[in-house]
């Protein structure tokens, strides 16, 4: 009688835990925001001038925790200068967060940081060369907000054989100091970070891209003591080709980007626009990692945000003190407490 009831429970409980879906975004819905042109038949984004957007208003905001992520297929290599996808952040016409698309690059994502009421492709070509003359094209294929999965942390080497300061006039305009963890910047537009096609330990190098596989890492996130400095961003290089730029503000502990294509730098400029002459900028880490993206079986768990017990429905402790999104990772397909919830996880 126990083991019938037993099961009767999990088919309830497994019947009644919904499991989110990918949301693919059509492309008859785009509007245009600020002029240009959409033809929604080809997926053809023209820009004439910059500060032309196209995308979508949504009638009811898109959850960050049901969607974390947007996924743009573009139809040939984006050969557009300077366009950002732009989130707007709900309840705010102001509150914007997006990031630089490189060109030449087939495929982008963008990290759903707050619940977002629009979501758009904007021209930020600011000298606007040859734009009258000549109109600017992007295909977009397909928009799809990204369901939540299973992660698992990949942890990047804060040693200094692994982070490489790039060369310039002086040699010590970006300097890494291992015993404090610190990237200190004494010159304005130099880099310092991971790169990958020089060699990172534990990231074996492979042919033909010599960059980490956006497919199987989905997310670089830094964290560090609150940033000294308003002109600090975040720049990374795609193999494919340019680079991805996103500011990070004053005060800020830490910054996570999504990860495509193939990119084989991840790190950081001090980009101040009124030279050197300023108390150099330092950015002091304390944890650095990837995100792996776990095989779908793995279902994500959406508990406490912070570390959580896992028991069995008979009440036995099976894991103590783990991150939420690494609770169910090899346990067999039924009902667990995660965190004080009932989580099914199905295989």
């Amino acid at each position: 009688m126990k083991k019938i009831l037993l099961s009767l429970l999990l088919a309830f409980v497994c019947t009644q835990v919904s499991h989110a879906q990918d949301l693919q975004l059509s492309l008859n819905d785009i509007i245009v925001f600020e002029g240009g042109a959409f033809e929604p038949a080809t997926g053809k984004i023209t820009f004439q001038r910059q500060k032309r957007a196209v995308g979508w208003a949504f009638a009811t905001p898109i959850n960050k925790d049901q969607y974390p992520y947007v996924k743009l297929v573009f139809g040939a290599k984006n050969g557009v200068p300077e366009v950002d996808i732009v989130a707007v952040k709900a309840g705010s016409k102001n509150e914007k967060f997006g990031i630089r698309i490189p060109t030449d690059v087939t495929t982008w994502v963008l990290k759903l940081e707050e619940n977002v009421d629009s979501l758009y492709i904007e021209n930020v070509n600011w000298n606007e060369e040859g734009f009258n003359e000549n109109p600017k094209d992007l295909v977009l294929v397909s928009a799809t907000l990204l369901a939540p999965f299973a992660t698992e942390k990949v942890p990047l080497p804060l040693t200094k054989s692994n982070i490489f300061c790039e060369g310039g006039w002086v040699t010590d305009h970006v300097v890494y100091y291992e015993d404090e963890k610190t990237l200190a910047f004494n010159e304005s537009w130099q880099w310092g970070g991971w790169d990958f096609d020089r060699g990172v330990t534990g990231f074996p190098v492979t042919e033909p891209y010599y960059a980490i596989d956006g497919d199987v890492y989905v997310e670089v996130v830094f964290v560090f003591e609150p940033l000294n400095f308003h002109r600090v961003q975040f720049l990374g290089r795609a193999w494919e080709g340019g680079s991805v730029y996103k500011g990070i503000p004053y005060g800020a502990t830490s910054v996570a980007v999504a990860l495509a294509d193939h990119m084989w730098r991840l790190g950081f400029t001090f980009s101040n626009h009124d030279g050197a002459d300023v108390p150099p900028a330092a950015i002091k880490f304390t944890e650095v990692y990837l995100l792996k993206k776990l095989p779908a079986d793995v279902k994500k768990t959406t508990a406490n945000a912070g570390p959580v017990d896992v028991y069995n429905l008979l009440g036995i402790k099976l894991r103590s003190n783990v991150e939420p999104e690494n609770a169910l990772i090899g346990l067999e397909k039924g009902v667990y407490i995660v965190g004080g919830k009932k989580v099914c996880l199905i295989k």
